[in-house]
C-alpha cells in the first residue's frame, strides 16, 4: 500500500442529450468542448487538449454495477487488508453537487457502493485469514465498532443516536487530540449489523432539494469503522493487540450559490459547505507539502470537518484516497 495521498477521478455519464465534455484515457482525463475541440486553458498549443493525470481515472459504461465493481476492486479492496494489518486510512468522496458522490460511496439497492462493499469484505477477509485458528496455537479476538455522524452547518449530529437530542460537541484532550463528546459507538458482530447501521444513518442524514440536485446532501457524512484485534498465544500467554480505523467520508457537494440556492436556508448551507471544503483543501495541501511547509500552521481548527480528525490526521492522510 502506497504511503502517499492518492487522487482518483470518476467521470459521470452525461444525462439526456447533454454533451460529453471530457474523455478518459487510462489515468488521464482530457477536456473537450461542444465542438470536440480542446479547451486551451493556457495551453501554448491552440488545438491541444488540456490533460490532467491522476492515480486512477474511471469512466462510465452501460453497466452501472460493473462500474461500481471496477472502482471498488481497483481503488478500495486493498484497504481492507490495510485496515486488518493495523493501519489507519480514510477515503473521501469530493465533487460538485449532483456529481454522484453519494452513489459512489453508498450506492443503491442492487448496486452497492464503496461503504457497504468494504464492510462485507472486512468480515469475509478476516474469517478467511483466520479459518485455521482452531488448529493453531493462537486465539484471535476480533471486535468491530462503528459510528456515523454528519457535520451540518458546522454542527456535529449523531446519525445513529436513539435520543431526541442528537447534537454533539467537539472536545480536546490534554495532548491536543480531539473527540466527539456524546457520539454513540456501536459494537457489531457481523456484516448484517454493520450494514444496518449504514442504512439507519443514511435515513437520518440531512437532504434537501436544490435547483441543481433533487436530493442534495446538505452535510458531510463520516462513517467510522474501528477494528480491534487481540491475539493470545495458548502456550506462552503472550498477547498482541492491534487497533486500526477507517473513515469513509461522503462530503457535501461544492456548489455555485447563484445556481443552487432557492432560499436563504439553502444559501446558508451552501456557504458553510463551500467554506469547510476550502479549508479541507488547504489542510490536505499543507500536509502533502510535508517538510517544505513545516513552519506554516495547518488550519485544523477553522472547520469542524478538519478539527474532528486532528487526532488521526497525521496517521491517515499519507494513506488517503479521494474519489
Amino acid at each position: 500500500m502506497s504511503d502517499r495521498i492518492k487522487v482518483v477521478v470518476r467521470v459521470k455519464k452525461p444525462q439526456g442529450n447533454l454533451p460529453i465534455v471530457c474523455k478518459v484515457h487510462g489515468d488521464t482525463i482530457s477536456l473537450i468542448n461542444d465542438d470536440k475541440k480542446a479547451f486551451r486553458l493556457s495551453s501554448p498549443q491552440k488545438n491541444a487538449a488540456k490533460e490532467f493525470r491522476y492515480d486512477h481515472c474511471f469512466g462510465s459504461t452501460d453497466s452501472v454495477d460493473r462500474d461500481q465493481s471496477i472502482i471498488y476492486e481497483s481503488l478500495v479492496r486493498g484497504y481492507v487488508l490495510h485496515t486488518l494489518e493495523g493501519y489507519n486510512s480514510c477515503i473521501l468522496a469530493y465533487g460538485q453537487t449532483g456529481s454522484g458522490k453519494t452513489f459512489t460511496m453508498m450506492g443503491e439497492k442492487g448496486n452497492e457502493g464503496i461503504v457497504p462493499r468494504f464492510c462485507r469484505e472486512l468480515f469475509e477477509v478476516f474469517h478467511m485469514c483466520h479459518q485455521d485458528d482452531q488448529e493453531s496455537d493462537i486465539i484471535t479476538d476480533f471486535q468491530v465498532k462503528c459510528s456515523f455522524f454528519e457535520i451540518y452547518n458546522e454542527q456535529v449530529i449523531d446519525l445513529l443516536s436513539s435520543l431526541s437530542q442528537r447534537k454533539c460537541k467537539i472536545r480536546e484532550r490534554h495532548d491536543h487530540s480531539t473527540f466527539v463528546e456524546g457520539l454513540e459507538e456501536i459494537a457489531v458482530h457481523n456484516v448484517e449489523e454493520l450494514i444496518s447501521c449504514i442504512h439507519k444513518g443514511n435515513e437520518n442524514r440531512t437532504v434537501r432539494s436544490t435547483n441543481m440536485n433533487q436530493e442534495s446532501s446538505r452535510s458531510h457524512a463520516i462513517f467510522h469503522i474501528s477494528v480491534n484485534q487481540k491475539e493470545t498465544h495458548k502456550k506462552t500467554g503472550t498477547v498482541v493487540e492491534c487497533h486500526s480505523t477507517c473513515k469513509l467520508v461522503d462530503l457535501a457537494g461544492s456548489e455555485r450559490l447563484g445556481s443552487a440556492a432557492a432560499d436563504g436556508k439553502i444559501r446558508q448551507e451552501g456557504t458553510s459547505i463551500n467554506k469547510s471544503l476550502s479549508i479541507l483543501g488547504r489542510v490536505i495541501s499543507l500536509l502533502a507539502e510535508g517538510d517544505r511547509q513545516r513552519s506554516q500552521m495547518i488550519p485544523y481548527r477553522e472547520s469542524a470537518l478538519t478539527w474532528i480528525p486532528v487526532s488521526y490526521t497525521h496517521l491517515t492522510l499519507p494513506t488517503t484516497e479521494r474519489v
